[in-house]
């Protein structure tokens, strides 16, 4: 089998069940985090928490990641293929979990560490021409957009940390809105995210290892009819909703086609009142004339 046909290493969704929570394999989340921030992430362990359970039919996946930059921060890695419509504030719910998990009773809200919340969506979402979204809080003026900055003074007392160095910040990778052209390192990522394709020479840190660990060949025979499973699964879901969706359109086109008809014939019916009312016509003459009650007729009158 060529080791370039595309999905011929495993997926992400798939990896992140069943291969990357184990230490020996987090140099591949390592280095796609390293690309992603532009700095060296060392992943130190996964947290236990209720999105760490596996579930195999889960349409989402998510790892909690203590990682170590210089500063010592969180990760929040998760994987959704499915369409909910509480995404964002499920998004949100999680790393503000993140946020309070680190403090004890006692505990100064100095001690809190920035969170990333990292998420890798398989669905479309949202109107936008790129592939990669980045949401930081900041403060700016009411008046004219200039953003709100510490004092020297304030960073050796009160305010010793400025907002965008504690505040979450959250990533929103839209895999389908990828190009397919690998221009930069974390392209060569992102174009694995979206079909398991990795070059043979790779220049994306953690790819080289997530090519020898993420091979399908790598299976036991077990593993690779559930991993085919879990494709036809995937692939009869987006199927099927599609489908639906097909459906929907078409139902909202007859159905907007039969308004447009109803307020056509609603708008004919009232101009002809009226033309009859401008001609002196009596409410009787034309309830009889247009079959119109005479309660609506005065209705239009009064208009």
């Amino acid at each position: 089998m060529s080791k370039e046909r595309k999905n011929h290493f495993i997926r992400l969704d798939w990896a992140m069940k069943r291969i990357l929570r184990d230490k020996a394999n987090f140099g591949v989340l390592e280095g796609f985090l390293s690309e992603l921030l532009g700095e060296d992430i060392r992943i130190d362990r996964i947290l236990e928490s209720e999105g760490n359970k596996r579930y195999d039919q889960d349409k989402y996946n998510r790892v909690d990641l203590e990682a170590c930059n210089d500063k010592g921060e969180y990760f929040i890695f998760e994987v959704q293929i499915s369409r909910q419509s509480d995404f964002m504030e499920r998004m949100l719910y999680g790393a503000s979990r993140k946020v309070i998990d680190q403090l004890s009773e006692g505990d100064t809200y100095g001690k809190i560490k920035k969170v990333y919340s990292i998420n890798v969506i398989y669905f479309d979402m949202g109107v936008g021409k790129d592939y990669i979204y980045h949401g930081t809080t900041t403060f700016r003026s009411y008046h004219d957009e200039d953003e709100l900055q510490l004092t020297p003074k304030e960073r050796r007392g009160c305010c010793q940390r400025h907002p965008d160095e504690f505040m979450p910040e959250y990533y929103l990778l839209r895999i389908n809105e990828f190009n397919d052209v690998a221009r930069t390192p974390l392209d060569e990522w992102i174009r694995y995210f979206k079909d398991g394709y990795i070059s043979e020479h790779p220049t994306a840190k953690g790819l080289e290892l997530a090519r020898k660990k993420l091979d399908v060949m790598n299976l036991s025979p077990q593993e690779q009819n559930a991993y085919d499973d879990y494709m036809h699964s995937l692939a009869s879901y987006e199927h099927d909703y599609n489908a639906n969706m097909a459906q929907s359109r078409e139902e909202g086109r007859e159905e907007g086609i039969e308004i447009g008809r109803e307020e056509g014939r609603e708008k004919a019916i009232i101009d002809m009142v009226e033309n009859m009312i401008a001609a002196g016509l009596s409410d009787e003459t034309i309830s009889g004339i247009a079959g119109v009650s005479p309660e609506r007729i005065r209705a239009i009158r009064d208009r």
